[in-house]
């Protein structure tokens, strides 16, 4: 069989090899000169000699032909009948095309695949109309060429999820096997540890010698720190493996303060401290979110407060940002006296046990996971969260927490007279007072402050008050003149504990014990009691 290279270019220059299209000539006869118009529209062109060279072109390994041109010859009919009947069966067969006169004689013959049938009677139409024929082929061929691209791909893809899915559910084994693992050791752990504190404290009411009463004390310490690793590992491989699911919930936030100074009261009045929650009076009490992971986040950030602060306040400040009619942001402050950090200690933060210089670790610790906890329930919840701190003078954490109000005021006096009335206040503690004066003009009160016996004689010559209210270090200065002059005003006593207020309350005949750290529902149901005993009501438009 012979072969011809062309040399002149095809119709439609490929981008690739797979695009030049092969064609084999065929004519019973010999007779060559239909081929010199297919020299130059293709990229091989082969001419068979006789059936066989047909034949053996389609049966043999490797490309095939994609176009196969047959002359008319009246006399081999069946000859071609049995080339196109054997060319059908290859899985693509190529394009068949077949050049006649006139007429097509046998065109009625070739039934076993496509024929594309064209007169060679008018030049200019042939040329025309076979350069339309073999750009439709090279289209069909590269259709076919990209499809089979596709199936293999689909195929592939089919195989790699095959794999995916078998590694997925591999490692989905894997990680139940040691979420299990993890849930029965965190148990395990805290069983005893939750024993050795429990016998401590029975042991500390027995009587004991202080140096052994100092041990008990050292023991229940590591104790709580080590409860609270365990906590915190077991918040922590939730957050990492998605199982935390946040609620979307109306609650009451002084609900919230109030569990906060629960669990942190004695933490706080162990180290002589105090704490103290200024919440702006634009603060909604009932917003809608997730109350269980807030209360979460602000334990951990006052315990750590606590934990590096040794004398002075603990103040969580409360404030709005961007509320508009229904929805905003509430902003949460927990601001210490402590011994503050660097700039190197702050960027550790809240990373995976942040580690402090070596001085402040041995004597105060490390802050462990909590900190990072607070940043992925914060993160989680739609907030930020950061921190500015000063060595030596204290730091400032601060997060945002996303939430919508259901009510614009919160709560509201059963009547008019219960307003606009004078208070005084006995504190020492300037951001103390300060913070429960915010929070009795909420309901149009008028305060006066005093931290001493000089500025006390001075507030009381200025007038009356309705109420007077004194901390429990300024008891001194409340004695039996000073009462005799506020003859007509309510006294309350402003405690951190009951604890042996039950004689001084009953001595001073104080009205009502009010206990610290406040809350705006808190002096909410102080007026309540004070005047009437009179419940108030909830707006609720």
């Amino acid at each position: 069989m012979k072969r011809v290279q062309t040399q002149k270019a095809p119709i439609h220059k490929p981008t690739s090899g797979k695009s030049v299209l092969s064609i084999l000539y065929y004519d019973p006869a010999g007779d060559e000169r239909f081929r010199t118009h297919f020299e130059g529209e293709a990229g091989l062109l082969s001419v068979a000699k006789n059936k066989r060279e047909v034949l053996d072109t389609f049966e043999r390994e490797g490309s095939k032909p994609d176009i196969l041109v047959l002359i008319e010859r009246r006399e081999k009919r069946e000859e071609y009948r049995t080339i196109l009947s054997k060319i059908a069966a290859i899985r693509i067969p190529p394009q068949v095309l077949y050049l006649y006169g006139k007429q097509a004689h046998y065109a009625a013959e070739f039934v076993e695949m496509p024929v594309t049938f064209l007169p060679v009677t008018e030049w200019k139409l042939f040329r025309a109309t076979l350069r339309t024929f073999l750009r439709g082929v090279l289209y069909r061929k590269g259709v076919q060429h990209f499809r089979r691209k596709a199936r293999t791909l689909e195929e592939k893809i089919r195989k790699m999820k095959r794999h995916c899915h078998r590694e997925q559910e591999e490692l989905r084994r894997k990680m139940n096997w040691e979420k299990t693992w993890f849930a029965s050791m965190v148990h395990e752990l805290s069983t005893p540890i939750n024993g050795i504190i429990g016998i401590t404290r029975l042991l500390a009411e027995t009587p004991l010698e202080s140096e052994q009463r100092n041990y008990l004390k050292k023991i229940e310490s590591s104790g709580r720190m080590l409860q609270d690793l365990i906590n915190d590992l077991s918040d922590f491989s939730r957050l990492e493996s998605g199982e935390v699911e946040l609620e979307e919930i109306e609650f009451d936030l002084n609900e919230v303060l109030d569990r906060v100074a629960a669990a942190v009261g004695f933490q706080v009045e162990s180290k002589g401290l105090k704490l103290i929650f200024d919440m702006d009076r634009h603060v909604p009490a009932k917003v809608v979110g997730d109350p269980l992971r807030l209360f979460q986040v602000l334990i951990n950030l006052i315990s750590n407060a606590v934990n590096f602060t040794q004398e002075g306040d603990i103040l969580l400040k409360i404030s709005m940002q961007n509320f508009s009619e229904k929805e905003g942001t509430i902003l949460f402050e927990v601001i210490d006296t402590g011994i503050g950090m660097t700039q190197e200690e702050q960027k550790k933060l809240f990373q995976p046990f942040p580690r402090m210089d070596e001085e402040t670790g041995q004597e105060y610790g490390d802050p462990g996971l909590g900190l990072m906890i607070c940043r992925q329930l914060i993160e989680k919840m739609g907030g930020e969260i950061g921190v500015e701190s000063t060595p030596g003078k204290g730091s400032r954490f601060y997060f945002t927490f996303p939430t919508r109000r259901t009510d614009r005021r919160s709560y509201r006096l059963p009547s008019k007279e219960l307003m606009f009335k004078r208070v005084l206040i006995l504190d020492p503690n300037p951001q103390s007072s300060g913070a429960l004066a915010r929070m009795l003009r909420y309901f149009h009160y008028g305060t006066v402050a005093a931290v001493d016996r000089n500025e006390l004689d001075s507030v009381l010559q200025n007038g009356d008050y309705d109420i007077v209210i004194v901390d429990e270090s300024m008891d001194s200065l409340c004695d039996d003149q000073c009462r005799e002059r506020l003859s007509g005003a309510h006294l309350v006593a402003m405690r951190s504990e009951y604890g042996a207020l039950q004689e001084k309350q009953e001595r001073l005949k104080y009205q009502v014990v009010l206990k610290k750290p406040l809350t705006q529902r808190k002096v909410f149901e102080l007026i309540l009691q004070l005047y009437s005993g009179k419940s108030g009501e909830k707006k609720t438009d």
